[in-house]
């Protein structure tokens, strides 16, 4: 059996959760997951952490159209009902000839309406969970949009110690570090905002690390203390 690493194990089940997660992979995926708790158990973690999100979705109803493809592909009506109701179109031919032009006209009105109607598009949500050795979730990083503002909470963690703080940086493909702040403890809560520069390297590397740090942060701008946590950003 293919070998996965702590990292792995949790980006593959946010995967599996999400459902992008397919065919022979998501066979794999399932059958290793029955003999391994801990994967089920990140499985979900990752369900209580994403299972919220589509409450704040508000449902939308298909047009009319689409709904008559899906069906006509989900559920296709044999041949011979076909072709029975072929002829009984044919011998009411004259009926319903009028009814078309009434037809065509509503779809013309329907069809102006979809083209002329604003759409908004759709706010892009964003996860980072940040997890120890045992696999305990220790923080929670999401934003609603890629405009550079997370929430980031403290689900686990606690204080290292008085004199120190966790730092959170961004660890962009090239260049030093790019510092998201001081990170909070024992379930606090912190608002961070990005600028554009530091957004757009988060969204090229979408890595994250935490190090260890005087209070207040790093002195020096960079990393002065151990890494002692990584994560990444994921989209949803």
């Amino acid at each position: 059996m293919k070998k996965y690493t702590d990292e792995s194990h949790s980006l593959l089940a946010a995967e599996y959760v999400l459902g992008t997660l397919k065919g022979a992979a998501r066979r794999r995926f399932e059958r290793w997951m029955v003999d391994s708790m801990p994967l089920r158990q990140e499985v979900w973690l990752w369900e209580a952490l994403l299972g919220g999100l589509a409450d704040q979705v508000a449902p939308v109803e298909p047009p009319v159209q689409i709904a008559a493809r899906l069906q006509a592909r989900l559920w296709p009506i044999p041949a011979s009902v076909s072709s029975l109701a072929e002829r009984r179109h044919r011998r009411s031919a004259g009926l319903w000839k009028s009814w078309s032009l009434v037809a065509t006209a509503a779809s013309i009105v329907l069809a102006l309406t979809l083209v002329l109607k604003p759409v908004t598009p759709a706010a892009t949500e964003w996860v980072a969970v940040v997890q120890s050795s045992e696999a305990a979730p220790l923080w929670t990083l999401n934003a609603a949009n890629s405009h550079g503002r997370f929430e980031l909470k403290a689900v686990g963690a606690g204080r290292q110690a008085a004199s120190e703080d966790f730092e959170l940086w961004i660890l962009p493909g090239q260049g030093a570090p790019i510092s998201m702040g001081v990170m909070p403890v024992d379930g606090g809560r912190l608002t961070i905002q990005l600028s554009p520069e530091a957004m757009q390297s988060l969204l090229e590397s979408r890595q994250l690390a935490i190090s260890l740090e005087p209070r207040g942060g790093s002195p020096t701008g960079a990393p002065t203390g151990p890494v002692v946590y990584t994560s990444r950003l994921l989209p949803l």
